[in-house]
């Protein structure tokens, strides 16, 4: 079977996080949100996506943020 893997432009990364695309350039040159150039043009895949996220749970006992694993 051909699996295709879904991949979002910063713009639309941060439309759905209800987020400012400058943070979702921010965490992917800094290498917190791991992030491909393809053609010229960044994309953030829905695995990175979702590993991203699972390390930016918040910590219910205190209600902070814990910071995203590195990778």
């Amino acid at each position: 079977y051909l699996y295709m893997v879904k991949f979002y432009t910063p713009e639309e990364l941060a439309q759905v996080l209800s987020v400012d695309v400058e943070l979702i350039l921010d965490l992917a040159t800094s290498g917190q949100l791991r992030a491909y150039r393809i053609g010229g043009h960044i994309r953030i895949g829905e695995a990175d996506l979702q590993g991203f996220l699972e390390g930016a749970v918040m910590n219910a006992s205190n209600s902070d943020f814990t910071s995203p694993r590195p990778r």
